[in-house]
Formats: C-alpha cells, structure tokens, sequence
C-alpha cells in the first residue's frame, strides 16, 4: 500500500525592496479586515488585502512571523505569494 505524502504550500514572502522567505510550509497565518485567517494545504484560491499585525509561516523544522504594515496574500494550486508593506 502505497503511502500518501502530505501536501504542502510553496511560499514567497517579500516586499519591494527584499526576499523574506521562498521555501515550502505547512501553512500561513495573517489578519484581514475581517481578522485572523489560516491558509493550508489545497485551500480555495484567496486573494486578500492583509491588515497591520504579523504574518505567520509554519515550516517542517521553525515558525517564521513577519511584522507587516499592509500587504497582499494570494493564493492558488498551493502556491502562496504573500507581498509585505508595498
């Protein structure tokens, strides 16, 4: 029986002037105007406006956070693109 491997996101976090993190994660976690909000493994496609707060990227091996002013996170197919303070 074969084995199933776990889905991951591929994540790129940066700003206009700097590259924060391109690797892969278990999830992302940022506010909205709504408020906090996780994005995991074959999420529905998102596009949202981020909100001042922290955004948090859980990997296999450390929990990254990002302080952000404003940004934008996108998602689709797994791939994450998250652009901070712009």
């Amino acid at each position: 029986m074969a084995q199933t491997v776990k889905e991951q996101l591929q994540v790129r976090v940066r700003s206009p002037y700097q590259d924060y993190f391109t690797g892969t994660a278990n999830s992302i976690s940022a506010y909205n105007r709504l408020g906090l909000f996780d994005v995991l493994p074959e999420h529905a496609p998102l596009f949202s406006l981020l909100e001042p707060g922290v955004v948090t990227v859980v990997t296999a091996t450390e929990t990254l956070r990002f302080k952000v002013q404003n940004g934008i996170l996108k998602n689709k197919n797994n791939q994450v693109d998250v652009f901070l303070n712009i």
